[in-house]
Formats: C-alpha cells, structure tokens, sequence
C-alpha cells in the first residue's frame, strides 16, 4: 500500500513538472481537439485583416499580409495554423514589436514576450500557399474547406473560432473580385487595382473565399435583392440559362426566409459559375461557387440534370443558413449541415418541378446510395468520431449526404411539421452567427415532443449500420422483427408499411396495407388468420423506411414475373425494385432472372426515374461482368439502346451493352466492332478505348 501510494505521488510530481514547462509540449501536425479546445477557451473578439497580391502570370507568387486581432483571456503563447514551407513567413510583428519566427509542425508559435492579458495584435507577412489557390492562366479561386484555409494563410483554422474578415486584393487592372462582403473601394496605380471589401459578418476559416480573374457579369434585382452572377461560358445558349439560374436562387431565398422566419443573413448573394470546379458547389457566403456543367447544361438535358441542378442551388442556399450563419462547433457534426442542406433542397424543387413524381426522387437520390455504402462493412455512422481535422475531409460520403436527409425526415415525422419548424426556428434564432453541435438542436427540438429524441438519435445518428427487417408466418399471423446485423443489441425505431397480395390471379390480386411501428427486436404481429401459401408479403411498400427488407422466396419469384402487374403505384415499384436489388446483393435473387426482369419491364415502364434507375442497376451489372455471356440480355440491351424517344435510356443501355464486352474475351480473327457515338461521346469513347482494347 506505501508503495502504491508513493509511486501515485511521484507521478503526480512528474505530470506537474510537465505541466510547467515554459511553452508547453509543441502541438501536433494538422488541428488536433485538444488545440482547438484550449483556443477556444483562451481567445475571443478575433479579426483577420487580409491582403493578397495577385500577379497576372500564375507562375509568380502571392504575397500576403494577415493582422490578427483578439483578446487572450491569460498570457501565453498563441499557436496559428499555417500548413506551407517555413520559409514562406517572411516576417512577425506582436503588438507592433518585431518577433522570432518559430515554426513548429505546420504552425507558428508566438512566444509570450511581447503578448499581454487583453487585446493582441499579430502581423504577419507570408507568402501564400497555392494548394488551395487555385489558379489558372486568366482566373482564380479559394476553396478551403474543410481545413485548408491553414494552406494559404495563418489562422485559427477550426469552425469554431468565427472572425470578421476584412480583405483587401491587388489585382491587375483587367480583372474583377468578387469575395463574401461588397466592395467597399477600387483604386487604380500603374496598371494595377486595389479593391477593398467591406467586414464581414462572423465567419469560420472554411468559409471564408475570394475568386479574381477575367469573367463576364449578369445581374438580376428582385424584392430588394441584387444577385450577380460571374461566368466564363462563351456558349450564348448555355449563357441564356441564366434565367433559369436566377429564378431558382430567388425562389430558394424566399422559400427558406419564409420556413426559417430569418432573413437572409449575409450582406449580398453572389455566385461564381467556375469552370471544372472540384464540386457541384460550396456555400461561400457571399459568394457561392458552382460548377459550370452542372449549372450550364447541354441543348437537351435529362430530367435528371434539371433537377440536379435546382436541388444543387437549393442545396448551396440553405447553407447560408445551416451551416454559414450557424456553424457546427466541430467537423464531427458536419452533417447537420449536409442534412438540412439536401433535405430542404428536396423540398425547395417540389414546387419548382410540378410535374415530377418527387417521392421517386428522393428513393433514387437519398436511398440508393446509402443503401450502396450502408450495406458494407466499412460503413460509418453519421456522426463520426474526430481528433484532429486534418481527417475532416473522410468525413464526407454518401452516409452524411444520402442518409442522413432520410433521417431528418424520420425526425419530422416523429415531431410533427408544426413543432419541426418551430424547433428549427428557435435553433437558428439562439445561434445565429455562432456556433452549434447535433445535440444542442436535440435539446431544442426535445421541447417539442414527448417522445425520447436522446434514444431515437442514439441510433440513427451515433451508431453504423442499418437493422434487417423480416416477416415471417407462424400458425396463419404474420409477425414482422427487426435484428441487427453488427449482433450489438441496437434497435433502429421506425415506421414501416407492409403490403399483404392474396390470391393465385396477378389480376386480381387483392392488397391490404397496414404500418407497424418497430422499437425494438421483439416481433410485431401485422395479419392474423391469412393464408401463408396464397400471399406475398411486401416490406417497406412505400419506401420511405429505411433497411435491408429480406423477401422470401415466394414474393421474389412473384415480383419478378409481374412486378409491373401489381405494383400499379410507381413509388411501390420503385421501392420493390430498390428492394429486389438489395435481396440480389445479399445472394437472394438470381443476377440473370433480375436482369431479364428489369428489361422486360423497361419495354412498358413510363416513368423516367424508374427507367433510369432501371438501365443504372443494368449498367452496373454488366460492368462486373454479372450478365456477360447472355446473348438473350445482349440483344435486348441492344434493342432499348435503339429505341426511339429516349435519349437517356439508350445512352445507359449503350454503356451497359459496352460493359459487357470487357468479359467477352479477345475477339474473334477479323471481327468488327462498330461504335457510333453522339452527345456525351467523349464518356463513352473512354469505356470503349478501356475495354476494347483500341484507340
């Protein structure tokens, strides 16, 4: 016992003496938590005052100067991020006092020797970084998220460390700005411009942007609003669009300030159509960036394309208030505004494109592919663990992009619309400018409902994976069970539609429909005294339940024969559909019989998302060579990729007949292979040159 407490001791002498080294441990590469929570505490009232200038020849380097300002709470060293080569930081002034430059592990330590209690100044000049300047011969841009602001000037780069941003540019004279406040002043000198913008509102590093270069402006005003929109197209029917473009934003604007009850929180909305952009686009407020193909489509786009390109500005402008006004505290909580981003845009397109079947939509958009990285064993959860955000970007995927919307309506349903967006509106009103995690919205939102959001959110949202849902007869009662996959005991609370067909005619098949409520793995009774050897059971009719819905070998085999027969509703087609592939992926359909079922159902199908989704699990196939070898499957994708009044159907069937011929082996002594090609040709002349051999 004297041992173990003398070793206790001495260990705490130890821990102490370390503790009280003048400047501490030297920090880690990259922004660790730790780091990020000791500034948080420690600093406040924090200003960046920027100027770059901007040669004309990209080969030359930006210059750059930074003034810091904030207030330390106690005096000691204050630890920037700055992840470029040492040598770039050219000079250190504190408090208007010269300083040694120490560099340690991507960031600059500031000593305390000229630092004090209270308010702080820190000048430094640099030269920028170009690995998130992205320049080009008559144009560049910033794109800096999620932490490479740190890669083109010193900073506190962390989300929640919000600063007012002063920028000034020095650009020659031929070229414009646009950055995320208005100009407040231009100047001219020797062939040169200086613009100086106006502070910004409270931003995070990851935001913060300024795009300069030559490009062409269109401006529209409406209720009070002035958009500017920046482009280098030269096409004047893709320039045309921007009509389309405006009305889009503008509809956007007043949907989300009419839902949230705030107005639009930024000085001005800008967008930058920027050609081969990384992105469909980045919420910079201010000035949003977009890509030019997803904005300025081609002379016959797809319904698809259109509606991409309303939800992706629809996406963009719901962060100006998720996500932008209100920021998650740390890179962990990402997906609160990803979720809120892609649920309302899906909401936003509903009255903007009458005529589509949106429930169709969001299966193909949000279920597919969650469903694609949910059912494999390197699936996340949707929030995810972060100790340093240099991994921040393995954050982003199809689980906090598809997902995590098919929650987020789970949620609204589970609170009702009323209570969801008073909820919603509370949240941003208490963090406007700031900062929020996933569980302060659970907080605010819990006072809206009786039910158990903490548990509700346990599942959904902190853990991986998805349950696995069956039905099964016992003594003429239909009982429906949930069990979880990973054997961790977790139960996934939901609601779910199961569809009972009886009778022996695809005809007169007759239909009863009745939603159970799953909270647990204990069995569920749904039908009591029915004939097992007459029905089929269909899990999840409507699609909007989320999991892997085992069918039994009956209603597999029925599905295939008449899947167009019975499932008159095209929600329930699509989702049975979804659902046959996911039993195909787990070994419970036959690949050939659910190929030749998809394109005998494509020669009656009407419905172009259902056709697309169709032709893009066809496609899939054939690239993994999972129909290769049936020339009975060869012939028909070769019929539908001929036939007359649908251009995205025969551009998918084409690919999907192309993919087959990787697995077909060498091809015969003095065979021909005759490709003709139109519209996006350049996509498909890659899969032929790569599977065929040619060039």
């Amino acid at each position: 016992m004297k041992k173990q407490l003398f070793f206790i001791i001495l260990l705490g002498v130890v821990e102490l003496l370390a503790g009280c080294r003048p400047e501490g441990k030297e920090p880690e590469t990259g922004v660790s938590i730790g780091l990020a929570r000791q500034r948080k505490q420690d600093i406040s009232n924090l200003q960046y005052r920027l100027k770059f200038r901007i040669p004309e020849n990209k080969q030359e380097e930006v210059i750059g100067k930074v003034q810091i300002t904030l207030k330390q709470e106690k005096v000691q060293p204050v630890v920037l991020d700055f992840r470029e080569d040492p040598h770039k930081v050219k000079q250190l002034k504190v408090n208007g006092r010269p300083d040694s430059i120490r560099i340690s592990n991507e960031h600059i330590v500031v000593g305390t020797d000229y630092l004090k209690k209270g308010a702080n100044e820190i000048e430094i000049d640099f030269i920028a970084g170009n690995q998130s300047l992205n320049r080009n011969d008559e144009f560049l841009y910033t794109l800096l998220v999620p932490e490479r602001a740190r890669t083109l000037f010193p900073c506190f780069d962390q989300p929640d460390m919000k600063a007012v941003f002063t920028l000034q540019l020095d650009i020659p004279e031929q070229w414009v700005a646009v950055a995320n406040a208005a100009v407040e002043s231009e100047t001219l000198h020797e062939g040169r411009k200086l613009i100086a913008f106006q502070p910004t509102q409270p931003l995070s590093t990851y935001l913060f942007s300024f795009v300069a270069g030559k490009w062409q402006q269109l401006a529209e005003s409406r209720d009070g609003k002035t958009i500017v929109m920046y482009y280098r197209e030269t096409d004047p029917q893709k320039v045309a669009q921007h009509t389309i473009i405006f009305d889009q934003v503008f509809a956007s604007l007043k949907w989300l300030e009419g839902y949230t009850g705030i107005p639009y929180p930024f000085d001005k909305y800008d967008l930058v159509i920027v050609p081969g952009f990384q992105f469909g686009g980045m919420e910079h407020p201010g000035a949003v960036l977009y890509n030019d193909k997803r904005m300025f489509l081609g002379p016959h786009p797809t319904i698809e394309e259109e509606l991409g390109r309303m939800e992706l500005i629809a996406h963009e402008t719901t962060h100006m208030w998720f996500g932008d006004a209100v920021t998650m505290a740390w890179f962990d909580d990402v997906w609160t505004k990803e979720v809120f981003a892609n649920y309302f845009a899906s909401q936003m397109t509903r009255p903007e494109f009458p005529g589509v079947n949106h429930l169709l939509n969001d299966l193909r958009n949000f279920y597919i592919p969650a469903y694609a990285e949910d059912r494999t064993a390197g699936s996340t959860s949707i929030k995810q663990p972060l100790e340093n955000l240099k991994d921040a970007g393995l954050i982003y995927g199809q689980i906090v992009y598809d997902k995590a919307p098919i929650v987020m309506n789970m949620l609204l349903k589970l609170l009702g619309e009323e209570a969801f967006q008073k909820g919603i509106r509370e949240y941003l009103q208490t963090y406007l400018y700031g900062n929020a995690t996933w569980d302060n919205l659970i907080t605010i939102l819990n006072k809206y409902t009786d039910k158990d959001l903490v548990a509700w959110s346990n599942s959904w949202v902190n853990e991986k994976g998805m349950p696995e849902i069956s039905a099964s007869w016992h003594d003429r009662t239909l009982v429906v069970r949930q069990k979880d996959p990973w054997h961790r005991g977790l139960s996934w609370p939901q609601n779910i539609s199961v569809a009972l067909y009886e009778g022996k005619n695809a005809d007169t098949l007759q239909s009863s429909v009745h939603e159970v409520t799953l909270v647990s793995d204990s069995a569920v009774t749904v039908f009591q005294n029915r004939s097992a050897d007459e029905s089929c059971i269909f899990l999840n009719q409507n699609g909007e339940a989320y999991g892997y819905f085992v069918l039994d070998q009956r209603t597999i085999t029925y599905a295939l024969a008449h899947l167009n027969t019975f499932a008159k509703a095209p929600e329930t087609r699509l989702a049975l559909l979804i659902n046959l592939n996911e039993n195909r992926l787990h070994g419970r359909v036959d690949g050939l019989a659910f190929a030749r079922m998809l394109i005998s159902n494509l020669k009656t199908e009407t419905e172009p998302l259902i056709i697309s989704t169709s032709i893009a699990y066809l496609n899939e196939m054939a690239l993994h060579g999972q129909i290769a070898g049936s020339e009975e499957l060869e012939e028909s994708l070769l019929g539908l990729a001929r036939k007359p009044g649908g251009k995205g159907c025969q551009q998918a069937a084409f690919r999907a007949l192309l993919g087959t011929f990787r697995h077909h082996g060498e091809l015969p002594a003095g065979g021909h292979v005759v490709v003709n090609l139109s519209g996006r040709g350049d996509k498909d002349m890659d899969i032929v040159e790569q599977h065929l051999h040619i060039s």
